[in-house]
């Protein structure tokens, strides 16, 4: 709902400030007065373009401010997801600078002409002669249908496993590419897993490897070192350990308690021993390891395929090696894994599908049904409106797949005339019966869905006192829950309003300014029967039939 409207240096506004309320508000004035500059300052705050000419003081910029309750309209998902705050009240302004550059903003942080537009769209809904209006989109089209049928609940349901469907969909999208992109190299990656299996590493093989065959290479020359040794401290003439046996002796006939003397004596002894058993181990060891070639010479394969392995991955150990495959065999398997979750998506995929489908199916059932009463209300309100040829006829045909309104194509159609075709309401319906179309059909949804404020320009246009009349109590009827504006020559539609502004010009001798003024009691009065009479000042039968229409609402 609309509660301010700011507007300065516009056009020949200089400063201009309209406080609105909820109910029905009606705007009369003289030709040339400023309502339609009015609109066209409105039309700034949803979205429209704007240079330099329409600043009033060029030397000044021009502002539009709007002030919204928008509590009832949901909105919190729209300013989510454009990373916005989301402030009840609202405002949105338009600026025009000197040089005819535009500046928007929300709740006073800069934003795009696009977001406004779409914002305001939630806001806003202007109905002038002969523009596109929002009847003709098929999204309003289709929640007009589904207010009438009591649907709305349905969908919401519908719609939460819709969102889900699609992101489903874009997931398994992804995966799919994924499994493309990863099948191009899971054969290399297996023919690699392969070769790692082949030569089946062990964790510190390479050390052990190159020391086994080092060993085994030099197996003769150790069992000669070890018979060499045995030989020397054991077996020869000047036998090491013999020698250390006699000069332990000769120590120990000193008989000398000397502590040093003592000391060396068990150090020769312990010496002797170690040698002795240093022998002894030399002599199992060389034992232990034979000469083999056949087995030299797979220890040698083996080092041969553990190096190109080192070199064709371009590392320095086994250790390494083993890493890598592990990284290989993760890759593999996630290969086998993604195959596995898109299969299980599909499934569930097609299981979301089936429920959409139920969903589906009962959304249309409950629209085909509320479809021909719908008509028959709008053929009669029409009829009261001074179009009693006129029909309008909704078209519901099933769409081949799901869309987030369903799995309908709906299309609203109007023939104005007996015998005429149904077509396609844009390009058919002219401004004046767009715009009672329009406001039969939001007379019969307004107790179902929370519709933006409505603002109507002249749709009295051409029409009599009676169609004027019905018009008004449509308009009233529709404001005890929403807010309507109208900007209006009728008289009947005029006594109708719950707040009544008059707009009006006067000048300084220099420029022309437009004002604005709220009416009410006598000068309210005065205002309906000069538009009824044709004259200022009115006559006194205009006066009491001003008087009667006012206080026949």
């Amino acid at each position: 709902m609309i509660t301010e409207l700011r507007i300065q240096n516009y056009a020949i506004i200089d400063d201009l400030e309209l406080h609105l309320e909820n109910g029905l508000s009606i705007i009369t004035g003289e030709t040339g007065a400023g309502k339609s500059i009015l609109l066209g300052a409105l039309g700034l705050i949803m979205g429209k373009r704007a240079d330099s000419k329409v600043l009033f003081d060029q030397s000044k910029k021009c502002s539009v401010e709007a002030h919204f309750n928008i509590k009832e309209y949901g909105l919190q998902d729209f300013f989510e997801e454009r990373d916005m705050d989301y402030e009840d009240p609202l405002i949105i302004r338009r600026e025009i600078a000197t040089s005819g550059k535009s500046r928007a903003f929300v709740n006073d942080s800069p934003t795009t002409l696009d977001v406004i537009k779409k914002l305001s769209a939630y806001l806003v809904d202007m109905h002038q002669q002969f523009d596109t209006l929002g009847l003709q989109e098929k999204e309003f089209q289709i929640k007009i249908l589904d207010a009438i049928a009591g649907s709305q609940n349905h969908l919401a349901l519908y719609q939460e496993q819709f969102k889900k469907y699609i992101t489903d969909s874009k997931k398994l999208e992804s995966l799919i590419a994924q499994e493309k992109s990863a099948n191009q190299e899971h054969e290399f990656i297996l023919f690699q897993l392969r070769e790692f299996d082949e030569i089946n590493l062990v964790q510190g093989e390479g050390k052990d490897l190159s020391q086994n065959l080092k060993l085994m290479e030099s197996a003769e020359g150790l069992k000669s070192i070890a018979h060499k040794f045995e030989y020397i401290i054991n077996e020869s003439d000047s036998a090491i350990t013999q020698q250390l046996t006699e000069i332990a002796n000769e120590i120990s006939g000193l008989d000398s308690d000397d502590k040093t003397l003592l000391s060396i004596y068990d150090r020769i002894i312990a010496s002797r021993e170690e040698l002795i058993d240093s022998s002894k181990e030399l002599e199992s060891f060389a034992s232990r390891i034979d000469f083999d070639p056949n087995e030299i010479n797979q220890l040698r394969e083996r080092q041969d395929a553990i190096n190109k392995l080192l070199n064709k991955h371009r590392v320095k150990d086994v250790e390494q090696l083993i890493d890598i495959k592990e990284d290989l065999q993760t890759r593999a398997d996630a290969v086998t894994d993604l195959g596995s979750t898109i299969k299980k998506l599909t499934t569930e995929i097609e299981k979301t599908k089936t429920e959409l489908k139920i969903k589906a199916d009962k959304i249309s059932a409950k629209r085909k049904k509320a479809i021909p009463s719908f008509e028959k209300k709008i053929q009669t309100l029409l009829a009261q409106l001074s179009m009693s040829s006129a029909r309008l006829k909704i078209k519901l045909e099933p769409n081949q797949g799901f869309t987030i309104k369903g799995s309908d194509l709906i299309e609203y159609t109007f023939a104005s005339n007996v015998g005429s075709e149904f077509l396609p309401i844009k390009g058919i319906a002219s401004g004046g019966e767009m715009s009672r179309l329009s406001l039969c059909i939001k007379s019969i949804v307004a107790d179902a869905v929370a519709l933006p404020s409505m603002i109507f320009d002249e749709i009295d246009t051409g029409v009599s006192g009676d169609v004027s009349l019905m018009m008004g109590k449509i308009l009233k009827d529709i404001s005890q829950d929403h807010q309507v504006i109208s900007i209006t020559h009728s008289p009947p539609i005029a006594a109708q309003a719950d707040k009544h502004f008059f707009i009006y010009k006067d000048d300084d001798g220099k420029r022309t300014f437009t004002h604005v003024k709220e009416i009410e009691g006598k000068d309210r009065v005065y205002e309906i029967a000069k538009m009824m009479s044709g004259g200022d000042p009115p006559t006194k039968r205009a006066m009491a039939n001003a008087q009667e229409l006012i206080d026949a609402t």
